[in-house]
C-alpha cells in the first residue's frame, strides 16, 4: 500500500514539474492542458488562422518615470488583476503580460469558435474595465488612456513565426501612420478615448 501511494506521489511530483517547465515556455493554461492531454499534438506543426489583440496604456512609459517602484507595482497587479480574468472568460490564450502591455491569441494554440468574434468582445471588455481603473487613477493625478489592437491572420504554433508575423503588424502600414499622425500631434487613430 504504501508503496503505491509513493509511485503516485512520485507521479503527481513529476507532472507539477513538468507543468512547472512548459509554463516558462507557453501559456499557463496551454501548459495543463498540455500535461492533462498527456501528449504535446497540439503542438505539432499547423497553418491557422488566428486572431491577436494587443492592448496597453498610453501615458504609461511617462507615469513609471516619476512614479516609485512600489507604486508601479501596485498599479500594474491592480491592472492585470481586472483585465487577466477576461483572458479566460473570453477563452483566449494569454501570450505575455510584459508591463502594461498584453497580448493574447484566439483560435490557436487552441481551436476556438468565432475567435474574431471573442477578440473583438474581449477587447471592448477591457476597454471598459480600463475605464473604471483610469477614471480612478485620474482621480490621483495619473493621466492615462487605453488602447486595444486586433490583427487577424495566419500563422503556425512556433513562438518565433508568431513574433515575426506580430512584428510585420507592429511595423507595418497601421503603426508607421499612428506614428505619423502623434508626431503631428494629431490623435492616435487605434486609440481609444475614455469619458
Amino acid at each position: 500500500m504504501n508503496r503505491g501511494l509513493e509511485a503516485r506521489v512520485a507521479e503527481q511530483v513529476e507532472e507539477l514539474g513538468r507543468v512547472g517547465r512548459l509554463k516558462r515556455f507557453l501559456a499557463p493554461q496551454l501548459a495543463e492542458l498540455i500535461v492533462s492531454q498527456g501528449d504535446e499534438k497540439i503542438l505539432e506543426s499547423h497553418r491557422r488562422e488566428i486572431v491577436v489583440v494587443f492592448c496597453d496604456l498610453r501615458g504609461y512609459t511617462a507615469f513609471t518615470e516619476t512614479a516609485e517602484p512600489e507604486e508601479v507595482l501596485a498599479f500594474l497587479r491592480e491592472y492585470h488583476g481586472a483585465l487577466g480574468p477576461l483572458v479566460s472568460q473570453y477563452e483566449g490564450t494569454l501570450d505575455q503580460f510584459s508591463g502594461d502591455g498584453i497580448m493574447v491569441f484566439f483560435n490557436d494554440p487552441v481551436p476556438c469558435p468565432d475567435p474574431a468574434e471573442r477578440a473583438v468582445r474581449m477587447a471592448m471588455a477591457m476597454r471598459e474595465e480600463a475605464g473604471k481603473l483610469i477614471a480612478a487613477w485620474r482621480r490621483h493625478g495619473c493621466e492615462l488612456g487605453f488602447g486595444a489592437g486586433i490583427a487577424q491572420g495566419y500563422a503556425g504554433p512556433d513562438r518565433l513565426f508568431r513574433t515575426l508575423w506580430l512584428h510585420r503588424d507592429r511595423h507595418g502600414v497601421q503603426p508607421r501612420r499612428a506614428a505619423m499622425c502623434r508626431g503631428k500631434g494629431w490623435p492616435d487613430p487605434g486609440q481609444q478615448p475614455h469619458r
